[in-house]
């Protein structure tokens, strides 16, 4: 395809960089301030607030649409966000429209032992350097929860969309047989993140999440231990070498380090890289709640009345703090329980870092046939509960620096 330059714009507010007054300017473009108030449905509006320079590069011009590559650059030149948009000709300029997947170049498919892909030509690039990767990480994730990986005759439908919005590749948008994940370009992301990275990680959340539905359903795991599937869950999404993985560490040392460090009735504590966090997340999901992370990534004031519901002075560090109400889930108790997900992510690394993740699979079946950590451990790991316990509690002392010894009864 070619690509052309357009026009390159600053200001203070790159959405508003190319007209303040609404209009569109010379060059026949829309303002973007006017792409802020609902001209594009179909993109996800993240664009930073720096006064960062703005650069239109038209990837395709068919007839009155243009498909276009926008940049954002820093004050000191380098790239820093882009997104591709779809643009229509119309009376009063080029307008902001949804994607046009026949722009996109012509339909391809390909098929891998364990998926069939389907997807346009621009995106073939991205879809043949993450497929093998995928089969990897699938017959992984099937390993570790004690699945069958001989792959089966019906191979899942993944679809690459320039028409699916992105922002929503979260664990429960599986429909059926079928997962329709974003094309890359469609990602308003930072330039250090490649298509790839981008594909692969919105492909990995629904497949972790498809995985563990069926360790669910094939070893009837009651809703006792659900919040282990949860923890789970987010252990392997943090397992796994994609972008979400690198905020482990800092998710943990915020619960167990620096929310107990806290005075009673100080402002809210958050990470130290917060609005990172928020943004990295916010790539692929609506919230970190999605995926158990105690964080709304709204505002300040919602995450203080986020924070109200749950205890922040007895962070999860006993067996008998992760114990789920059985009945109900939306119980005062469960709500002060915001971040047992987290701790049982922890828990989980531990158990592989100490006794091996060949005994993983043996945890997962275990659940089906006992009810408490007093008989599940023992039968998987060989110790007591109690035992297990000090190891865990030693294990986010070494490897998180919580001070445990304050919080052992």
């Amino acid at each position: 395809m070619q690509q052309q330059h357009e026009a390159v714009a600053s200001g203070a507010d790159p959405l508003a960089a190319r007209s303040i007054d609404g209009s569109p300017d010379a060059d026949g473009w829309p303002p973007y301030a006017g792409e802020e108030h609902g001209l594009h449905p179909a993109f996800q509006n993240m664009e930073p607030t720096s006064p960062w320079g703005t650069a239109l590069y038209t990837v395709d011009e068919q007839g009155d649409q243009k498909v276009t590559r926008v940049v954002l650059y820093t004050d000191h030149g380098a790239a820093a966000y882009r997104q591709t948009r779809f643009y229509r000709r119309t009376a009063g300029g080029w307008q902001p429209t949804v994607p046009d997947a026949t722009l996109w170049g012509p339909e391809r498919s390909l098929a891998t032992p364990y998926f069939i892909y389907h997807f346009r030509q621009t995106d073939a690039p991205a879809v043949i350097a993450v497929a093998p990767q995928m089969d990897a990480l699938y017959a992984t994730m099937q390993r570790n929860f004690g699945l069958p990986i001989k792959p089966t005759p019906e191979k899942l439908l993944i679809e690459v969309s320039v028409t699916q919005p992105p922002g929503r590749a979260t664990p429960w948008f599986l429909v059926r047989d079928r997962l329709i994940v974003p094309s890359p370009a469609v990602y308003w992301a930072p330039t250090e993140l490649s298509d790839s990275e981008l594909l692969a990680q919105s492909l990995a959340l629904p497949l972790l999440a498809q995985v563990l539905a069926q360790a669910n359903e094939q070893y009837h795991i009651g809703l006792t231990w659900q919040p282990l599937i949860g923890g789970l869950y987010l252990w392997q999404v943090w397992e796994l070498d994609l972008p979400l993985a690198v905020w482990r560490e800092e998710v943990v040392h915020w619960l167990y380090v620096d929310l107990p460090a806290a005075a009673p009735g100080a402002t809210v504590v958050v990470p130290k890289r917060y609005q990172a966090l928020c943004d990295a997340h916010k790539l692929w999901m609506s919230s970190p709640v999605q995926i158990e992370i105690p964080l709304l990534c709204l505002d300040w004031e919602w995450e203080r009345l986020f924070f109200a519901f749950w205890s922040l002075r007895d962070p999860f560090t006993r067996l008998d703090q992760l114990a789920a109400p059985v009945h109900d889930f939306d119980s005062p108790e469960t709500k002060h329980h915001r971040g047992r997900s987290v701790a049982l992510a922890t828990l989980i690394e531990y158990a592989v870092a100490a006794y091996g993740r060949e005994r993983l699979p043996v945890l997962v079946a275990g659940l089906e046939e006992h009810e408490n950590w007093e008989t599940l451990l023992p039968a998987v790991f060989g110790v007591s509960a109690s035992e297990f316990e000090a190891g865990w509690q030693n294990y986010l002392a070494s490897r998180y620096g919580m001070d445990i010894a304050q919080w052992r009864p």
